[in-house]
């Protein structure tokens, strides 16, 4: 990263002393490093619910520059978990049974006359308590963890100094025991999610150092070319 700042520092005293001129423009290439640090306060992200069939954490983003490749890649951890169905709440596990109610038996006195003595009147029985069935474990939580890459182009504006990552492209999927009908909307809700915010949250490479601020007028384009980040300077 010191060799970095180095080159940036001589580049712009190059400026400096070339100011008279007016098509001087010098490229060079962007540590991946420095993308990987702007990106990380981005995250993590917890897309909107609404009526998707999942709930889904996207956290710790990894910058992937791939040779061969003119755009820069993403990949983001995802913990995934099925929302409930709408309108069918889940049942409490521990409701008590009560077992049904016995009613008591009344004997009929014995009719006046000769013959044995009658017998009493039986009292009603005491009402026995409610009983209660044992608890059945509760069922545990379907949890799918993995990662999802995304490939996307990145566009520089020049008025905020900072660049978008714009048309995110789902590339791989790989979540453990992930049923394949949850495939497709976990992709979908993946990708949405990213477009979104990188196109609300756009890296800004301007950063608090006075070098960077003083190289931060001469920035022209960024573009990513087979797999590196190059940064043009000009006047």
């Amino acid at each position: 990263m010191a060799r970095h700042y180095t080159k940036i520092l001589l580049i712009f005293v190059l400026f400096t002393l070339a100011a008279c001129s007016k098509n001087l423009s010098i490229t060079i290439e962007m540590p991946k490093e420095e993308i990987q640090k702007k990106l990380g306060e981005k995250f993590p992200m917890t897309p909107p619910k609404d009526k998707a069939p999942l709930e889904m954490t996207l956290s710790n983003p990894t910058v992937i520059l791939e040779e061969g490749k003119d755009q820069i890649g993403v990949q983001v951890n995802v913990v995934a978990e099925p929302t409930a169905p709408e309108g069918k709440p889940a049942l409490p596990a521990n409701l008590p049974i009560e077992a049904p109610e016995r009613k008591p038996e009344i004997k009929k006195p014995a009719l006046p006359g000769p013959g044995p003595k009658a017998l009493p009147i039986a009292k009603p029985a005491a009402k026995l308590p409610p009983t209660k069935a044992p608890s059945p474990p509760p069922a545990p939580k379907l949890r799918f963890t993995g990662t999802v890459t995304v490939f996307a182009t990145i566009i520089y504006d020049p008025a905020t100094k900072s660049i978008r990552l714009s048309n995110p492209k789902v590339t791989k999927l790989d979540v453990a025991q992930l049923p394949d009908a949850f495939n497709q909307p976990l992709t979908d809700i993946a990708r949405e999610a990213l477009t979104e915010k990188f196109a609300q949250q756009p890296i800004p490479l301007e950063n608090k150092t006075e070098l960077e601020k003083a190289v931060s007028p001469f920035l022209k384009s960024v573009t990513v070319k087979n797999g590196k980040v190059f940064i043009e300077l000009g006047l």
